[in-house]
């Protein structure tokens, strides 16, 4: 995305940042790949505060913002990360709001479905509606 919008300013060019970021899933989900040799720099400014900015949004229009670092992802939520682990290319990654009672604060949570348990008529899919 560095090459297409004016969002992402001199520090995000990937060469310099070790960071780059992509739309995949029409759009559904910010992608950031972090260079395995600085596997936090995604936590360092000027980064980290665009990338919980996108969370907030993502979490409002049912996407998702997802680091990889190698084989590893991290879902960014507006209010905490989760570490998802190895996830492979087939595994389809679920975000989306958690039951919680009425009067607290909201709550969205992250998991992985592996390709071998995604029913054969959902493989290809992207879903992230539904509490867990």
């Amino acid at each position: 995305m560095w090459l297409f919008t004016s969002e992402l300013d001199a520090n995000w060019f990937p060469a310099t940042s070790k960071i780059v970021v992509s739309m995949e899933l029409g759009g559904h989900r910010i992608a950031i790949f972090v260079d395995p040799a600085v596997p936090t720099r995604w936590r360092e400014e000027p980064y980290y505060s665009r990338i919980k900015g996108w969370a907030e949004f993502a979490a409002s229009v049912e996407s998702q913002v997802i680091i990889n670092i190698g084989k590893r992802a991290i879902a960014v939520l507006p209010n905490k990360e989760v570490d998802l682990g190895v996830v492979e290319a087939e595994d389809h990654i679920m975000v989306g709001p958690l039951n919680v009672a009425a009067g607290h604060l909201p709550d969205w949570g992250a998991y992985v479905v592996k390709a071998a348990d995604v029913p054969e008529d959902q493989r290809d899919k992207w879903v992230v509606k539904g509490a867990h």
